[in-house]
């Protein structure tokens, strides 16, 4: 797939038929682009898309990295300035967010993931997902904020210990969970999770070994809620049975649900001027 207009792809949501685009490269990084896009339900995995139409601005916005939808809007999600933009204002702010495991990030970095789903008329629930990996030769632990926003909010929504929930999870449980060697020493592989979505009460998150050599190793892991708690309670990995097949090792960033029953996934791969798309498919369950 190629598309002119989007660069660096790194966010999608699909809603009404259409499907939304944000890119963090240098040019078009504060756009949405929109497109028509055409599942064809009878050949998983084949689609097509209408030009570009009707493209969304946010202008305070840069550096994006995820889209959603909040109270029927699109609205993303900026890396270095660690907030979540409506086209006219700051939704959600977490740069001053300090807890002992963001304070392992700097500011402009690590912040990739965002789902949001309505939860009544009033409230929504907001996930977002600092991806964890190796950044700047140091080893850090993916984790998710979790906050409900209601719908009416006219101020900023600042992130504090008290108005959101953490998530941590340790590179170490993780390379077991998955069947990976712990690091020795120190030193080892480090695995990011640059994306996330609501599926039910759970949430689904996108999984991958940080290193060039290793990029086609990932995996998508269910994420359940188990009394105030979000674990890990199991993983699919991509590129086996042909959901990904060779190209499991480019860079995935986005992903988003296409089907009502939420068991298909579009997902974006982050390769410059060209657009990888594939749809799969995930177990029942």
């Amino acid at each position: 797939m190629y598309a002119q207009e989007v660069k660096q792809a790194s966010g999608i949501a699909y809603h009404n038929d259409t499907l939304y685009i944000v890119g963090n490269d240098n040019t078009n990084n504060h756009r949405i682009f929109k497109y028509a896009l055409n599942l064809n339900p009878s050949r998983l995995g084949k689609f097509s898309l209408k030009p570009a139409i009707d493209n969304v601005n946010f202008p305070q916005a840069t550096d994006l990295e995820g889209i959603a939808f909040f109270n029927n809007h699109p609205v993303v999600l900026s890396e270095n300035s660690s907030k979540i933009y409506a086209t006219d204002r700051i939704l959600v702010d977490y740069y001053n967010y300090k807890s002992p495991q963001a304070q392992e990030y700097e500011n402009d970095i690590g912040l990739e993931g965002l789902a949001i789903k309505q939860i009544n008329d009033s409230i929504s629930m907001i996930a977002t997902l600092w991806e964890g990996g190796s950044k700047r030769k140091r080893r850090h632990d993916p984790f998710i904020l979790i906050h409900s926003l209601k719908d009416s909010l006219q101020e900023v929504f600042i992130a504090s210990d008290s108005s959101v929930q953490e998530h941590l999870f340790y590179q170490d449980s993780l390379l077991k969970k998955l069947g990976l060697p712990a690091p020795v020493k120190g030193k080892g592989l480090a695995l990011r999770a640059p994306e996330l979505l609501w599926y039910g009460r759970s949430l689904i998150m996108l999984v991958g070994v940080d290193h060039p050599n290793h990029f086609g190793k990932k995996w998508l892991c269910k994420v359940d809620s188990t009394e105030n708690r979000y674990e890990i309670s199991e993983c699919c990995k991509l590129g086996a049975d042909d959901k990904l097949g060779d190209e499991v090792h480019l860079n995935w960033e986005g992903m988003t649900w296409v089907d009502d029953t939420h068991r298909k996934i579009l997902l974006v791969a982050d390769e410059g001027r060209e657009l990888p798309m594939r749809v799969i498919e995930i177990p029942e369950g």
